[in-house]
């Protein structure tokens, strides 16, 4: 499954992925979560963007 995770990640919706890696920041998982969410490719780019920026702003 994990091998995978690059397939099946482009096929979840922006928002789904959105959330999941919210969730993950809340729990203190900001390295998980940017991954997951900068593996969306081109439709989480700017949700990534501003994760980073407010990553380095805390």
């Amino acid at each position: 499954m994990v091998s995978c995770l690059p397939c099946w990640v482009i096929e979840i919706d922006a928002e789904v992925l959105k959330s999941l890696s919210n969730g993950l920041r809340q729990w203190g998982k900001d390295e998980l979560a940017i991954l997951l969410i900068s593996m969306g490719g081109i439709k989480t780019m700017v949700h990534a963007t501003n994760f980073i920026i407010h990553l380095n702003a805390s």
